[in-house]
């Protein structure tokens, strides 16, 4: 009986093709994204983190140090915050017997300590030999700008897993009959397309905006620009919720987009610096999140919150939405 029971349900679980996506290809997709992340932050010393180095010593061994350090970084350290995990300071009166440096973190990620730690250690034997102390490391944080940075990631991550649950039960719904029921209202298919986006689109903008608005109260803080923030939340949700349509589109059956939805989120997430920052992936993963859509809702949020408007990455979401639609609407199930 045992046997019977353990078979049937190994079997329903080869067939359930949801199932076997979740529980086999996620998890490998996931972890080669993360393995190639931290393998770029290797032990062997060829690829560091992009810092930034400014010198107070005024003395020798700081200078050498410094230029130790920049050295050191992976294509040269960055004279400015730009792409940089962290700012090193070569704290005055540096000596090789006793040396000593202040970071101030840029970015949150596990781990992102010991890459500087590393960093610092390795840049230090370069200076002056393996045989001197080891640099007393003195770690700071710049928490308004991390914890914004990480709400908005955040943000963006779950509001398209909410989204990618409704609409997957809205084709469960379909599958039961509602697709007849609308296609007696005799509406084409890109004007229901673009009124699924505007419902999705809404939920998806209730969601970034109320995490966002949470991180900006716990922080005492104000957005820089009301209006650019509401902007850029609006095309972010927009191209979220046409995004995921088109998948579903493409997908065809509930099933198929209940796998490969959560598989597309994750990587989508951990690709465009949602949730890994960028500046410590791989040069040509850094490449590939500057062309995703959530890359660009990230730093158009960010943006205004700070007080500009990055109008590029507004029409480049509005644009991302357009295609997104009209994909949607060319591939929604009909009837039969």
């Amino acid at each position: 009986m045992i046997a019977a029971i353990t078979i049937a349900i190994f079997r329903s679980w080869l067939h359930d093709r949801a199932a076997l996506v979740m529980g086999l290809v996620a998890p490998i997709v996931l972890f080669a994204i993360l393995a190639t992340f931290y393998g770029h932050l290797g032990t062997d010393g060829s690829s560091m983190p992009r810092v930034v180095v400014t010198d107070r010593s005024g003395t020798a061994d700081g200078a050498r140090f410094a230029a130790s350090l920049t050295d050191t970084c992976d294509g040269g350290g960055s004279s400015t915050g730009l792409g940089a995990l962290a700012t090193v300071t070569v704290i005055e009166g540096f000596r090789a017997d006793a040396p000593h440096v202040v970071v101030a973190m840029h970015l949150p990620l596990p781990g992102a300590r010991i890459a500087i730690d590393r960093l610092i250690e390795v840049a230090n034997v370069r200076a002056f030999g393996p045989s001197l102390p080891t640099a007393r490391v003195e770690f700071i944080s710049l928490p308004e700008p991390l914890e914004r940075s990480s709400a908005i990631g955040l943000a963006l991550l779950f509001a398209m897993f909410s989204l990618a649950s409704l609409i997957g039960r809205g084709l469960g719904d379909h599958e039961a009959g509602l697709g007849e029921r609308l296609a007696g209202f005799r509406v084409g298919a890109l004007r229901r397309t673009i009124a699924r986006t505007i419902a999705l689109a809404g939920v998806g903008f209730v969601q970034v905006a109320s995490t966002t608005g949470f991180a900006l109260w716990w922080q005492g803080a104000t957005p820089g620009s009301l209006s650019g923030v509401l902007l850029a939340m609006v095309c972010s949700a927009a191209a979220m919720a046409a995004t995921l349509l088109a998948l579903a589109g493409l997908c065809r059956t509930s099933a198929r987009f209940s796998a490969v939805a959560p598989v597309m989120v994750m990587s989508l997430g951990v690709a465009s610096g949602a949730m890994v920052p960028a500046v410590l992936m791989p040069e040509s993963f850094q490449g590939l999140g500057a062309w995703l859509f959530p890359s660009w809702s990230h730093d158009a949020v960010r943006a205004s919150l700070d007080g500009g408007f990055a109008g590029l990455q507004v029409l480049a979401l509005v644009a991302w939405s357009l295609g997104a639609i009209i994909i949607a609407s060319l591939t929604e199930r009909t009837p039969e």
